[in-house]
């Protein structure tokens, strides 16, 4: 695995977000036009943007896998990330759609511990490897979380997502109905384990 950084890397990821979000319920709620494909990716690209600014964006070995993953305490601000919320509050969600998104956003970290890393996304491309693909997230970014002894925390409003999280390891410690859906949130952590270097992820403090 390794951190996203090329034009290809970026397609490619966008490729596997785009394929795993397309029909997920966790996101359109909030798109004033939730078949639109030009609004996910706006959304995403936000989720990427936001990312890529902590160092946090990373794309698995065989392509098949993204996930982004950032200290809850790293803080960054530009002008370009702001211009893309604007927009995005304008014309993807539509003001009543992007108050209802900020007061989703404060339920989350009404819930989620302050401290610790979290992940923002995680999304495998529905193929054979799939399975494998998960696997190498939770052994490289586990890895990298038993390093630096942080707790790594995420939510999902999938089922799919759901088991996955459960498979490869991480523990459910709340649920909640979602607010403005037909849907539960699930919240997930992972606590970091005694340290064992084994993969080959370039491990750049993140931190």
């Amino acid at each position: 695995m390794k951190r996203i950084q090329s034009l290809d890397d970026k397609r490619k990821a966008f490729n596997v977000l785009t394929n795993a979000f397309k029909n997920s319920k966790g996101m359109t709620w909030m798109l004033r036009k939730p078949q639109s494909l030009r609004s996910r990716k706006h959304i995403l690209n936000f989720f990427y943007s936001e990312a890529l600014a902590r160092n946090g964006a990373f794309i698995t070995s065989d392509q098949n896998g993204v996930i982004f993953l950032h200290p809850q305490s790293k803080k960054t601000f530009s002008f370009r990330r702001l211009s893309q919320k604007l927009y995005i509050f304008l014309f993807i969600t539509g003001m009543r759609n992007g108050i209802r998104s900020l007061q989703y956003q404060k339920l989350i970290r009404k819930v989620r511990p302050k401290s610790g890393w979290v992940a923002t996304l995680l999304a495998c491309n529905s193929t054979e490897s799939g399975i494998k693909t998960a696997f190498e997230i939770k052994q490289e970014i586990f890895e990298l979380a038993d390093r630096y002894n942080q707790v790594i925390y995420a939510e999902t409003t999938s089922f799919r997502a759901c088991q996955l999280y459960k498979i490869i390891g991480y523990e459910l410690y709340h649920s909640v109905k979602h607010p403005y859906a037909d849907l539960t949130i699930w919240f997930f952590r992972r606590n970091p384990k005694p340290y064992k270097q084994s993969s080959s992820l370039n491990q750049k403090n993140i931190a």
